[in-house]
């Protein structure tokens, strides 16, 4: 009797075990947004990985909700990007589910995110962009030679993109930046760049806050953490760029 229910639970087991390993696979199949644990812990990470396709916003909304209904934590609270581009209207609207939802975003320093791929990173509430950022100007979706009827839709296109990086908080350099390096080239972005131009950072109000919550914590005051934020800067930064900790958590 005993051996009767031992196999039928590890049955079970092994049901349940192909049941989730199936859930990534499925979402791997198509549109390369891997749904997995965070190394050998509870937490769960979401990576959006290779080329952006037409079913990237529906399999990246799915696995959103899977975490969710797991009652799962996203580890940083952060979407993991390594992808090359593709279709602008999954970029933006992820960009935006993730802005909404209040999501970080994290490129590793050994990933690039290019083309499509940044109006996902600068979704990010916090965007702890430490790897390749490469931007350049995306084209209408049209192939007839029409001069009037390009210009009409590159107006149309411009002034979308320029809205919605505005809207992201990012600066006029990034917005500049994209309208004008031509679609079949590429332009990285400098550590520098990345920095002044708001990719890599963080939203002003919620920096605001982040700060007096951290401070409230640690049972200081507003100045007194951020001096030592300020001392501590690297260290955390380093801790940031590993992936390990968002660069305000680790301030003690």
């Amino acid at each position: 009797m005993y051996i009767f229910f031992l196999e039928i639970y590890n049955f079970h087991k092994i049901q349940i075990f192909l049941y989730f390993f199936l859930i990534i696979i499925a979402l791997n199949a198509s549109s390369k947004v891997i749904f997995e644990n965070y190394k050998d812990t509870d937490e769960m990470t979401i990576k959006i990985e290779g080329e952006i396709s037409k079913t990237e916003f529906a399999d990246f909304v799915k696995a959103y909700k899977q975490l969710k209904h797991n009652k799962q934590k996203l580890h940083l609270n952060a979407i993991q990007l390594n992808s090359p581009g593709g279709l602008l209207q999954q970029g933006k609207e992820i960009g935006w589910f993730i802005r909404h939802n209040e999501l970080n975003t994290y490129l590793a320093p050994d990933s690039r995110c290019s083309s499509s791929c940044v109006y996902i990173l600068v979704g990010g509430i916090i965007r702890l962009a430490y790897g390749r950022v490469g931007v350049h100007r995306s084209t209408p979706a049209n192939s007839t030679p029409d001069a009037d009827l390009i210009s009409e839709r590159l107006d149309l296109l411009n002034f979308s993109i320029s809205q919605y990086f505005k809207d992201m908080g990012m600066s006029e350099q990034l917005i500049t930046a994209t309208l004008i390096i031509p679609n079949w080239s590429i332009r990285y972005l400098t550590e520098d760049e990345k920095w002044n131009w708001g990719v890599l950072g963080i939203e002003p109000i919620h920096e605001e806050l982040y700060f007096r919550r951290a401070a409230r914590k640690l049972g200081i005051s507003f100045d007194e953490f951020k001096e030592r934020f300020q001392d501590q800067l690297e260290n955390c930064r380093t801790q940031a760029r590993a992936f390990e900790n968002i660069y305000f958590d680790c301030v003690k």
